[in-house]
C-alpha cells in the first residue's frame, strides 16, 4: 500500500467461540452478512465502500490511518472521515486509540461470500427505494406500482426474449445467481435426489441451481429450460466458473413451447410466482404430464409469509414487493393431487419460509 510504518500497526489474529449448537453449515453465508442488512443508510455506505474499492486497500491484519486510505481513494478529507464513521458504526470497521481502521471479523466473514453480500445490498436498497416511494400504489394499484418500480425493471423478461439488450439480462442472472448460492444448499439439505438420471429445471436461469444439484447427486445430469437470453447468460457463466458441470441449456419459452419429455426430475424453482394462477397450473400440468412415470417433480418457492416477524430491513424488503405475487401451496397441491401424484410438503426456513413441495408421479 505504500504506507509507513507509523500508519499500519499489524494486529494479532481474532480468537473465535464456538457456539454450544452451530447453525446448519448452509446457514453460513446467510449469516455471514445478515448484520449488514438491517439498516438502509448503513447498507448503501457498505456498498458504496465496495464500489470505491475500500476493502481492496485495507489488509484484514493492519490498521490503516485515514489519512492514507483517503489519499488512496482520492476523497476530500470531511469525505472520508464520513465514510468512515458510517463504517465504523454499523461495524464494518473498527477503529482504534489512534484512529487506524481495520476492518472488522464480522465484515471479512461476510466478505467471504461477496458476491452473495453486494446482491442482497444491491436489491435490497432498491427494493427499499421502490417501497419509501410507491407503496400506497403497491397495495392500491399493483399496475401502476410495478410500472414505476426499479426493482421490477431490473427483472424485465423481454430483453431476455429479443436479445435487444444482453448486458440487461446478465445483470439481473448474475443478482439471481448470487442468490441461488445460498438457496441451493438449503435446498439440498432437505432433499436426496439419489437414483434419478436427468433434471430439468425449468426456468433454471444461469444454471447454477442444476449445478448445484448434479454435483451433489452422482450420476446426475440436467437441462436448464429459459428465455435465449437467459440461456446465452447462463452458458458464459458456466463456461467461466464450472466448464465441466453436466448441465446443457435448452432455449425455449415455456409459456407456449411445450415442455420436453425423458426427464425423472422436474425442477420449479422461484418460477411458478412469476406467472397468474391459471398460467401456472397450466405450467405445473405441461410438466407433470411431460415427466417420466416414477420421475419426481419439485416446487422450491417463497411461500408468502414471515414478513410480520420484525421491521422491514433491506434484507426483506424485495420480498415486501413481490409478497402479492407469492402463494401458499394450496394450488399447487390441488393440481397435483389431481393428477394423481403422491405430495410431501416441508417447509425450508431460508430468508423466509420456503416450500419445498415433493410430488412423486404414479409409476
Amino acid at each position: 500500500m505504500g504506507s509507513s510504518a507509523r500508519e499500519m500497526t499489524r494486529l494479532d489474529a481474532p480468537s473465535t467461540i464456538q457456539p454450544a449448537s452451530a447453525p446448519p453449515p448452509w446457514r453460513a453465508p446467510l449469516d455471514a452478512v445478515a448484520p449488514f442488512l438491517r439498516h438502509g443508510p448503513s447498507a448503501r455506505a457498505l456498498l458504496t465502500a465496495l464500489e470505491l474499492g475500500v476493502f481492496e486497500l485495507l489488509p484484514p491484519d493492519l490498521a490503516t490511518s485515514p489519512d492514507e486510505l483517503r489519499r488512496m481513494l482520492s476523497l476530500p478529507p470531511e469525505s472520508m472521515a464520513l465514510l468512515a464513521d458510517l463504517l465504523v458504526g454499523q461495524g464494518a470497521l473498527a477503529r482504534d486509540a489512534a484512529g487506524r481502521l481495520t476492518p472488522t471479523p464480522a465484515l471479512l466473514a461476510a466478505l467471504a461470500h461477496r458476491d452473495l453480500l453486494e446482491a442482497k445490498l444491491f436489491l435490497g436498497l432498491a427494493a427499499e427505494r421502490d417501497l419509501l416511494a410507491g407503496l400506497p400504489a403497491l397495495l392500491g394499484d399493483r399496475p401502476a406500482f410495478m410500472a414505476r418500480a426499479e426493482t421490477f425493471r431490473l427483472f424485465d423478461y423481454r430483453p431476455a426474449e429479443t436479445g435487444a439488450d444482453p448486458a440487461a439480462v446478465a445483470r439481473w442472472v448474475r443478482l439471481t445467481t448470487a442468490l441461488t448460492t445460498a438457496e441451493a444448499p438449503a435446498f439440498l439439505a432437505h432433499a436426496d435426489l439419489g437414483g434419478h438420471a436427468r433434471l430439468l429445471d425449468v426456468g433454471g436461469n444461469s444454471g447454477e441451481f442444476a449445478r448445484a444439484l448434479c454435483a451433489a447427486t452422482p450420476g446426475l445430469s440436467a437441462e436448464v429450460l429459459d428465455l435465449p437470453g437467459v440461456c446465452r447468460a447462463g452458458e458464459a457463466h458456466l463456461a467461466r466458473t464450472a466448464p465441466d458441470a453436466p448441465v446443457r441449456f435448452r432455449p425455449a419459452d415455456f409459456r407456449r413451447d411445450p415442455i420436453p419429455e425423458g426427464f425423472d426430475l422436474v425442477m420449479f424453482k422461484s418460477v411458478l410466482h412469476d406467472w397468474p394462477d391459471a398460467e401456472a397450473e397450466a405450467l405445473l400440468t405441461s410438466a407433470a404430464r411431460a415427466l417420466a412415470p416414477g420421475g419426481r417433480l419439485l416446487v422450491f418457492e417463497r411461500n408468502g409469509r414471515g414478513l410480520d416477524r420484525g421491521p422491514v430491513t433491506p434484507d426483506t424488503a424485495p420480498h415486501v414487493l413481490f409478497a402479492p405475487w407469492y402463494r401458499g401451496p394450496d394450488r399447487y397441491v390441488r393440481t397435483l393431487e389431481r393428477l394423481g401424484f403422491d405430495l410431501r410438503l416441508t417447509t425450508v426456513e431460508i430468508d423466509l419460509p420456503f416450500l419445498l413441495l415433493d410430488a412423486v408421479k404414479p409409476a
